[in-house]
């Protein structure tokens, strides 16, 4: 009886220890799949993605309405993890001054090689999607201040060979002669197809007995010596209105034309004309005008970053051209956006459909204009401490904020630059707003534009450079810009005559967004154009006010706010302007400023 006693109680305490151990096993694994930053999940081809994704983790909080769903998040995001498709990349080719058929071929690009940024912005999967090209320049000389072009092929799965074209500058200055005027009349930079006619003027001004111009000659695509060689234009044509322009009967032979057949460049494609006048001394000067060909251009959602600067060393035999290709589908998960629901604004984000209302901020001033970094995790936002405006950041899920400026004047409307190590935002100073860019933990913070009669705000960073988008203006007459991000370049991006406000960018870098009001319109409205300012939309309906647009990662949604009875409303539609929908319910606050909460 005591064997089996003795039996019974060892086989207790077994049961006992293994039960303990599958118990502790159980909580362990709970407390690791919190902690843990990869959870594998269905991945979705751009065909593939539905219209509205809501996961388990998204799905609608069960225990009441959206209205109740107000406290504090705390609960944690999960991360997932995506197959580099960047891996499937097959065939990089680069040319110089000029496409496929016209340009300079560069050589063998080598894909596939380590690159710190790609690896900073999209995670360790994608540490090896740099590319790398070393080219021997031989006989080809480069002039200080010359601009050419890299055309750059990439081959996408699923999408084929997409182009991209990207302007080079050199340092320096040209050593053209500023007497010589060029003055071109045709083409326009209107989209042409097939032949076009090159006409215009030229006459050198310090020349009293003759015009002094020996020849022109028009190049595509690159500076003579680079691009391909269009023709000497017929030069002597007469231009009886340009004597009398310059009160010399001298100048009346200045005209000069040429046609040429631009057959077999791609549909939707961006090209150069340079033009050179050339004196009898052998001294030049030189326009250039863009011109686009007719059609749609198969444009790529993969992010492209395409670094040229060692052109800019004119001693060195070797240029080097470096980059990285990331393609990558982004799943849109939640809009994260300021709200006054609990009597001043707060931040808040919100399902595609509406459900799973959560507030991340409860400061006791208002929280405003939040936007999402590069790599989702982190949140901007602008808030009122103290009675002054101050820009935070936070987690994506509302914890660890942190203050990231201590001004003494008003600081607002941050954004991040393209790889999340810079942020932008404005200070006003002085009775006016003005650009500022500062590191993403708040250090060096230095002053970009300086313009006391007009305002410079709501930034935007590009999306695959290091440039910014913004509005520049007075009261209703604010016009679009981009500059370089320490001030400098910076460039007018809109013609249209009507207050443009408020820009965003897709993260391909093809469509810009913004809220205007055009001549004909009673109420701000969404407009989406093409990067370049061109093919310019409306997207929403005449019918009440809307704004604050931004495009989702993915590329195939718009939310923007909309003024319903008093209040704003978020909504969302897809790039077209089709089926828009309500986000955010009619009660008694307004939800305002949106962004897109997504992984990648």
């Amino acid at each position: 009886m005591k064997a089996i006693n003795l039996t019974l109680i060892i086989l207790f305490s077994i049961v006992v220890i293994f039960l303990g151990t599958v118990f502790i096993m159980m909580i362990t694994g709970r407390e690791s799949t919190t902690d843990s930053a990869i959870v594998e999940y269905e991945t979705y081809s751009q065909e593939q993605i539905p219209e509205t994704t809501v996961s388990a983790v998204d799905a609608p909080n069960e225990t009441g309405p959206i209205e109740d769903q107000d406290t504090l998040a705390t609960d944690t995001y999960t991360d997932v993890s995506v197959e580099n498709t960047g891996k499937n990349i097959t065939n990089i080719e680069i040319y110089l001054d000029g496409d496929k058929n016209n340009g300079i071929n560069l050589g063998t690009v080598k894909y596939g090689v380590p690159s710190e940024d790609a690896e900073s912005i999209y995670g360790k999967e994608y540490a090896n999607s740099g590319f790398y090209l070393s080219w021997n320049r031989k006989e080809y000389v480069f002039e200080p201040g010359s601009i050419h072009y890299i055309f750059f092929y990439t081959e996408i799965p699923g999408e084929g060979k997409v182009l991209t074209r990207k302007e080079i500058k050199l340092q320096g200055e040209l050593p053209v002669n500023k007497n010589i005027i060029i003055y071109l009349e045709s083409p326009t930079e209107s989209a042409f197809e097939g032949e076009i006619s090159i006409s215009g003027w030229a006459v050198d001004t310090s020349s009293a007995s003759s015009t002094n111009i020996n020849r022109i000659e028009i190049y595509l695509d690159g500076p003579r010596g680079f691009g391909k060689f269009l023709g000497n234009a017929q030069y002597g044509l007469e231009r009886g209105d340009i004597a009398e322009l310059y009160k010399n009967e001298n100048f009346i032979n200045s005209g000069f034309g040429l046609a040429v057949n631009l057959k077999g460049l791609e549909q939707g494609t961006r090209h150069s004309l340079y033009i050179y006048a050339i004196t009898n001394s052998n001294e030049y000067n030189l326009y250039k005008r863009d011109i686009t060909v007719k059609g749609t251009s198969p444009k790529t959602d993969a992010n492209i970053f395409i670094e040229t600067s060692m052109i800019n060393d004119f001693n060195s035999e070797n240029i080097e051209i470096s980059g990285w290709v990331v393609n990558m589908n982004y799943q849109v998960k939640r809009i994260v956006f300021s709200a006054n629901k609990d009597g001043n604004e707060d931040i808040y984000s919100i399902n595609l459909d509406g459900s799973d209302l959560k507030r991340l901020t409860d400061n006791p001033g208002s929280d405003l204009y939040p936007c999402v970094s590069p790599d989702a995790k982190k949140i901007l936002y602008s808030s009122d401490i103290k009675g002054v405006w101050q820009i935070m950041v936070m987690n994506w899920d509302g914890t660890d904020k942190k203050q990231l400026t201590f001004s003494a004047d008003r600081c607002g409307d941050p954004a991040w630059s393209f790889d999340g190590k810079q942020i932008y935002f404005e200070i006003f100073l002085e009775e006016n707003w003005e650009l500022y860019k500062m590191n993403a933990d708040g250090s060096n913070i230095k002053r970009l534009t300086i313009n006391p009669t007009v305002y410079d705000w709501h930034p935007y960073g590009l999306s695959s450079e290091n440039k910014i988008l913004y509005e520049s203006g007075i009261l209703e007459n604010y016009d679009l810009y981009i500059m370089n991000d320490d001030g400098t370049n910076i460039k007018k991006l809109t013609e249209y005559d009507f207050n443009k406000r408020v820009p965003s960018m897709s993260k391909n870098g093809r469509y810009i967004v913004f809220q205007g009001r055009a001549p004909e319109d009673k109420f701000y409205n969404v407009y989406i154009m093409d990067a370049d300012g061109k093919n310019l939309k409306r997207l929403t309906e005449d019918s009440t006010e809307y704004g604050h647009a931004i495009i989702s990662p993915d590329n195939h949604f718009i939310t923007f706010e909309g003024l319903l009875a008093g209040q704003k409303r978020l909504f969302i539609m897809k790039l077209d302007g089709s089926e828009k929908r309500q986000v955010t319910t009619n009660e008694d606050y307004s939800t305002i400023m949106p962004d897109f909460i997504y992984i990648k």
